[in-house]
């Protein structure tokens, strides 16, 4: 996996060191549109890295996550994926395989805002929908 500057730079902006396990893993987010959880991260790059520990792909993901560089997905009550995608998009979740999918807004849909009866004062921090849904594939399965 080829390392990259703007790689390098980001752990650095992140107070991380710079391991070739902590690269890997920036590698592995990029462009991913699986969803991922730590799990999924840790099994494809642990034959690859044996020094790879859970913890740091976890703490990885954690400062990732609290610095705006990646969406954490608490779509299921058995883990957290994760979605290098910060834009303003919506999930599907098959309830069938367990895969989540990419759901984009059609048109302007404006920046969201804080429904009625939402509590004075309070202000939005970001919206997350969730479709819950059997796939195509699943369905195809079933017959």
């Amino acid at each position: 996996m080829a390392m990259t500057e703007a790689q390098v730079s980001k752990l650095k902006d992140l107070g991380l060191r710079v391991t070739p396990q902590r690269l890997a893993i920036l590698s592995f987010l990029d462009g991913n549109t699986s969803h991922p959880s730590a799990m999924d991260i840790y099994n494809h790059l642990a034959g690859v890295y044996p020094s790879l520990s859970l913890a740091t792909v976890y703490n990885t993901l954690d400062a990732l996550a609290r610095n705006g560089m990646l969406r954490e997905l608490p779509i299921s009550k058995d883990q957290l994926n994760y979605d290098p995608d910060t834009s303003e998009h919506d999930h599907a979740f098959c309830v069938s395989c367990g895969r989540i999918f990419d759901v984009f807004p059609e048109g302007d849909q404006g920046a969201p805002s804080l429904p009625p009866g939402s509590p004075e004062g309070a202000s939005l921090v970001s919206v997350q929908r969730v479709y819950y849904i059997e796939c195509k594939d699943c369905r195809e399965k079933r017959g």
